[in-house]
């Protein structure tokens, strides 16, 4: 599976940059990835989610070319099985249909019919889930995809210190939850080991309702600080072996990149809000918007979801988060060799987001990470609007120069 989406990943890359060797080196960058060969070694959700994520967005890359139906039902089906693999991707179809059907109307294609098929399509999702989330009722007593979000939200408000926010009647538990280390260890004494956690879930929830400004402040805080995270816990490298210096540096190489994943939020987003600026015959750029969006829902869900683990977590996304990061800096280099008039802006640019890279991290404050990110993203957007025909036109003038070569 992981070798088909290294494949999978080389053609996403190269239909959005639309540069062979640009594509083949994101290609070679997921195939010599050890931190995503550690959690296929000990064959855990992480392949089967990475598989399902790029045939998803594969799907609807080929659902953008032409709006057939048939792809839209594919992706449905698609979403059904990636959801039942990881949670967090619940409202995935709700958001990329409407961001599909605003790339249709500016392309000149809505009708009646496709807004349609894609509230059918993201029907029978939500359908199909609460279909299973009925089943588990029945069975578990749980309605719900995983009892697991009751413990995590608990595990959440301990790590945020928001544990003593709690109003009456859990005010009472509090003294015994802030004794516990963490919520795993919590869930496995009375009161709090009934059932699926309900307890736990409970005392969440009520916490976060009774502070709901500070809950979102500290989710938006662990998700810029969790942006680089990146965890070998499940890679073994003998150092002894007959590979194991070779192997040592492509681990360092890997590492090297996940840190670059901090501005990767700033650079998700800026390219989803410019999918939809662009001019509608821009099709590269709207397929690197499709991208951005998937990366930055991924990033604000799992944030939101869960207290830890969060290099795992976004495995999903490595190859599209990747092809954002990697491919940005690639274009933005490119179009400075290309275009005088350009040069000095676009290496700017380039210089501007790699001293993010450096200094995000060094950053202690939440306020001025989220300046910092803000600022990128804005300063991204621009130069993508700005500079969309030229910068996403590499294609064309290569096919251009090869066919004047033929001609000749």
């Amino acid at each position: 599976m992981i070798l088909g989406a290294v494949v999978v990943t080389y053609f996403i890359a190269r239909a959005a940059l639309g540069h062979r060797w640009m594509a083949f080196l994101i290609g070679v960058v997921i195939a010599t990835d050890l931190l995503m060969a550690g959690y296929v070694r000990v064959v855990m959700s992480e392949t089967l989610a990475v598989t399902l994520t790029l045939l998803l967005l594969a799907a609807t890359l080929r659902y953008m070319a032409d709006f057939k139906p048939l792809y839209l039902w594919v992706m449905a089906g698609l979403t059904v099985a990636l959801i039942l693999t990881r949670p967090e991707w619940v409202l995935m179809m709700a958001i990329l249909v409407p961001y599909l059907l605003v790339m249709a109307r500016r392309r000149g294609v809505l009708s009646r019919r496709l807004v349609a098929q894609g509230v059918a399509s993201t029907a029978v999702v939500f359908m199909a889930i609460g279909a299973y989330c009925a089943g588990n009722l029945v069975v578990n007593g749980y309605f719900g995809l995983s009892s697991f979000t009751n413990v995590a939200l608990l595990g959440k408000l301990m790590v945020y210190g928001m544990v003593p926010d709690a109003p009456a009647p859990y005010s009472s538990l509090v003294p015994m939850v802030e004794s516990y280390p963490s919520a795993w260890e919590l869930v496995l004494v009375p009161p709090f080991n009934d059932r699926n956690s309900a307890l736990a879930g409970e005392f969440a929830r009520a916490v976060i309702i009774h502070e709901p400004v500070r809950f979102t402040q500290n989710v938006l805080g662990s998700a810029i600080s969790s942006a680089g995270d990146h965890e070998t816990n499940f890679l073994r490298i003998d150092a002894n072996g007959p590979f194991g210096r070779w192997l040592a540096v492509l681990l360092a190489i890997s590492q090297s990149r996940y840190r670059a994943f901090v501005i990767l939020p700033a650079l998700a987003l800026a390219w989803a809000i410019a999918g939809l600026i662009v001019p509608a015959t821009n099709r590269r750029a709207q397929i690197m918007g499709v991208l951005g969006l998937f990366v930055f829902y991924d990033w604000l869900t799992t944030a939101a979801g869960t207290y830890g683990e969060f290099g795992r977590l976004r495995m999903p996304v490595n190859s599209a988060g990747t092809i954002i990061v990697i491919g940005t800096l690639f274009l933005l280099v490119s179009l400075a060799l290309r275009d005088r008039d350009k040069l000095i802006p676009a290496v700017a640019l380039v210089v501007f987001e790699l001293a993010g890279i450096g200094l995000l991290p060094h950053l202690t404050s939440t306020g001025l990470s989220e300046i910092a990110l803000i600022a990128i993203a804005l300063v991204t957007t621009f130069a993508i609007v700005r500079w969309s025909g030229p910068l996403m036109s590499i294609e064309r003038e290569a096919s251009s120069g090869q066919a004047a070569s033929t001609t000749g």
